[in-house]
């Protein structure tokens, strides 16, 4: 349904920068109960309301959403606020995954411009059985060469459509990309994928799938040489100490920790509860926790290493200020195991996540953030094929600390 189906009767352009359909149309104000689900929705948090407020010289005291939502359904939003609202909400959930593994590269293989395939039907490959996803265009490899490396990559963007949807879903233009690159240096095969939605992560999961089969049948990839980081690569101790490399990463590419701020865990079942109270709580009473706040490297289940053995953690989320020659400012970056809610999928793979980038003297959007945001996803990804490895070299005799380096 178009957003000029319902709403208000003063036709408007909005600028906005997050989905083309909406940049490309005129659309009413929402108002009513359109307003209100707009505004209930999870991703619409409430200091996203307050900031709203205050731009109003509007400041109350409670830090409740539905105390805000009194103000802003009774004097509905000016365009430029469901702008902001909705760049805010969108930021959060296209931010671009990456996921990446390697394979082993056979002494027979060509240069990788001939591995790959050339004229092989993405669309067909990535076809949605329900008819509810279209891919745009026709995507193929172009190359790309990225430091120094042979790399090919593959952007494609999909449009899903959704029936049962609200009003600001019904049609959403999702985009993705398939990279692989050439590590001559250790005769690997390198696989980078993007995704923002799970549309997009499945297309990924196919195409990537077909190319592969293709490599092995020709014996350019050695079938048993593939490597991937999942949640069941680790011990619980393990886990935590390569989830913790990345708060340890400081003044190294631009960037400073500022903040563990999202951590999300659960006691292992499947080891012995330590007598102790901080721990045995949790027994049979919470299947896991989710933690937010400011200073999470300082609580127990953190800076602690004997406790991490009966921890299962498969979520964090940093913040990290950046300066680089051009540019300032700061970054969210979210660690996980995706599909692992509560720590009992051993194949759930590891992803690295940026929702959000605070850049000096740039707007939300621009190309410059866009950039920074895959060049730093970049940095983190290369920084995990060490912090893998010593992860596995971990013997839980030393651990230094967030913000410090940390070896065993």
């Amino acid at each position: 349904m178009r957003f000029a189906e319902r709403g208000h009767k003063t036709k408007l352009k909005f600028p906005m920068t997050m989905d083309e359909e909406i940049t490309q149309s005129q659309y009413l104000l929402p108002f009513g109960d359109d307003l209100r689900a707009f505004l209930t929705q999870d991703k619409v948090t409430p200091s996203m309301l307050r900031k709203v407020l205050r731009s109003r010289g509007v400041f109350i005291s409670s830090i409740e959403k539905k105390d805000m939502l009194e103000h802003l359904l009774l004097s509905f939003l000016a365009p430029s606020e469901f702008v902001h609202l909705l760049d805010e909400v969108r930021e959060k959930e296209d931010s671009p995954k990456l996921r990446s593994r390697s394979y082993t590269i056979s002494s027979e293989a060509p240069p990788l411009a001939e591995m790959l395939p050339i004229d092989f039907e993405f669309n067909k490959i990535a076809q949605d059985e329900y008819g509810n996803v279209k891919i745009i265009g026709e995507p193929s490899f172009a190359r790309d060469k990225i430091e120094g490396k042979d790399s090919y990559l593959l952007s494609y963007r999909l449009e899903k459509q959704s029936i049962g949807a609200d009003w600001t879903r019904c049609r959403r233009i999702y985009e993705a990309s398939i990279r692989y690159t050439l590590n001559p240096v250790e005769n690997r095969l390198e696989v980078a994928t993007t995704h923002s939605s799970p549309e997009t992560e499945k297309a990924n999961r196919q195409v990537v799938g077909h190319v592969n089969s293709e490599l092995r049948a020709k014996h350019y990839i050695e079938t048993s040489g593939e490597s991937k980081v999942l949640f069941g690569s680790f011990t619980n101790e393990q886990r935590i100490f390569f989830l913790m490399k990345f708060p340890g990463i400081n003044s190294q590419g631009g960037l400073s920790f500022v903040k563990l701020a999202d951590l999300a865990l659960a006691l292992d079942s499947n080891t012995p509860t330590p007598d102790e109270e901080r721990l045995n709580w949790m027994k049979d009473s919470v299947n896991k926790l989710t933690l937010s706040g400011d200073a999470l490297q300082n609580v127990f289940f953190v800076n602690d290493p004997t406790c991490w053995k009966h921890l299962l953690v498969w979520r964090t989320e940093a913040r990290f200020k950046f300066e680089t020659v051009d540019f300032s400012g700061s970054i969210e970056v979210i660690f996980e195991f995706a599909d692992c809610a509560n720590g009992a999928n051993p194949d759930a793979e590891f992803q690295i996540a940026i929702p959000r980038i605070s850049l000096e003297g740039r707007a939300q959007g621009s190309p410059d953030s866009i950039r920074l945001k895959r060049q730093f996803t970049m940095y983190l990804d290369a920084a995990k094929t060490v912090f893998v490895q010593e992860a596995l070299n971990y013997s839980g005799l030393v651990h230094a600390g967030i913000g410090t380096p940390v070896s065993s």
